[in-house]
């Protein structure tokens, strides 16, 4: 998929954000991108479905959230994202609303591996997701 992406187009459009928390997995071969707008209590659930993979596959999550505000919740009440606190998940917030087709693109763009899987913040993944894949 990296390969159809022209990274030059999309680095002047989707770079307005700024990450609140995390660092990225150098070790990952997939990053499960997740773009989301204010739907933290569905955001969550899906997070943890993934985070309780297995860890023999090195892996990434990024959440791209579409939401401005998240940052000053961030700021005002930083213990309610402490469950997003793991050292495989990156937050990252928009500095603007860009709408959901430029977010998913930013959340695909900013990932680093070289397999991206694309998650809704409404879906829970299966368990056993990335030891098949």
């Amino acid at each position: 998929m990296r390969d159809y992406l022209n990274y030059d187009k999309i680095e002047k459009l989707y770079c307005k954000n700024d990450i609140l928390f995390g660092e990225f997995n150098h070790d990952a071969i997939i990053t499960y991108v997740i773009p989301t707008y204010k739907r933290y209590d569905m955001l969550k659930r899906c997070v943890e479905s993934i985070t309780t993979q297995t860890k023999e596959v090195p892996y990434s999550v990024l959440i791209s959230d579409n939401n401005p505000q998240t940052y000053n919740d961030y700021k005002d009440n930083p213990q309610k994202y402490d469950f997003f606190k793991d050292k495989y998940v990156i937050y990252s917030v928009n500095r603007e609303n860009i709408g959901g087709c430029a977010n998913c693109n930013q959340a695909v763009f900013l990932a680093k591996t070289k397999y991206i899987c694309m998650v809704h913040d409404d879906d829970i993944v299966h368990p056993m997701h990335l030891y098949y894949v």
